[in-house]
């Protein structure tokens, strides 16, 4: 008796209706996204290269960033990179905050993640304020600067500015000094690496940029009167605890610019009815002045 349709064994074979055979799938070439890949994993440079300047789907950007670690191959994989940056903000910034990640290529990612989404990108440029490598915060520090100042880090608490101040200014004059990372030679490089610039990037995500960057040219200068100014500035724009902290640092940082500061009076004492905008001003001016005598 047939059994759910089926016309069981009383059937003859000749009677039984045959199935088609399977039709077998036409045979095609490899996958053009597995040749990509091996090329990208390629030891050779000229054909990791010719791969990354050919359309790369977002689908392999780990790929590439792996890359941006190679010193070989390191500015192609930048270049590509910074183009998909806007797609794939968010996996940069995972490896920018991976500690079994080598730094050499953590280190290159800040610059990337300025050309990606701002919102994702200075999230994890926040984050990595607090790496325990001074390579890496110097760099998150400064392209975090140049967001803020292009207007793209908002709603940023001062206080919390003013905590990842204290912790970097804290420690022994001696390490502080010691805290630079050399320019990087193979990716974009946003600015200088010494201690004192990164606490200066830092204090622009919540001060003026621009007074606080002629400041950090101005006590770098040989002018006495012109670091006295800055000084002066800073004093008027920073919390007492935060000045008490970076006086002798920039003191023995700077060669002494701020020595008459730890022993006499503030500079303030001098000029009191003189507002931060007024040193602005005459900061401004001063700073003009000793670059046109400069060249």
């Amino acid at each position: 008796m047939p059994s759910f349709g089926h016309p069981g064994e009383a059937v003859p074979l000749s009677r039984r209706p045959r199935l088609p055979r399977m039709q077998r799938p036409p045979k095609t070439g490899p996958d053009p996204v597995l040749q990509l890949v091996t090329q990208l994993r390629a030891a050779d440079v000229k054909t990791v290269e010719c791969a990354l300047g050919s359309p790369i789907p977002i689908d392999l950007a780990p790929h590439v960033i792996a890359l941006v670690g190679r010193d070989d191959v390191a500015r192609a994989a930048c270049r590509k990179l910074v183009t998909l940056a806007p797609r794939c903000t968010g996996l940069i910034v995972d490896n920018l905050l991976d500690p079994a990640r080598e730094t050499t290529l953590r280190r290159r990612l800040p610059a990337i993640l300025a050309h990606g989404d701002p919102m994702l990108a200075s999230w994890g440029l926040w984050r990595g304020l607090s790496d325990p490598s001074f390579e890496i915060r110097s760099r998150c520090g400064a392209v975090l600067s140049r967001l803020a100042a292009s207007g793209h880090v908002r709603d940023i608490d001062p206080e919390q500015v003013f905590e990842a101040v204290r912790r970097e200014l804290d420690g022994d004059v001696t390490a502080w000094k010691l805290r630079t990372s050399t320019p990087d030679l193979v990716a974009e490089d946003a600015g200088s690496h010494t201690a004192l610039a990164h606490i200066f990037h830092m204090l622009g995500l919540i001060l003026p940029p621009e007074p606080l960057r002629i400041a950090l040219h101005a006590l770098q200068a040989d002018d006495a009167s012109l670091r006295a100014m800055a000084l002066e500035y800073l004093e008027s724009v920073l919390p007492p605890d935060v000045r008490a902290q970076l006086w002798p640092l920039v003191d023995h940082a700077e060669g002494g610019a701020a020595g008459a500061l730890t022993e006499h009076p503030p500079v303030s004492a001098l000029h009191k009815h003189r507002s931060p905008d007024e040193l602005v001003h005459e900061l401004r001016l001063s700073y003009e002045k000793l670059k046109r005598t400069a060249s």
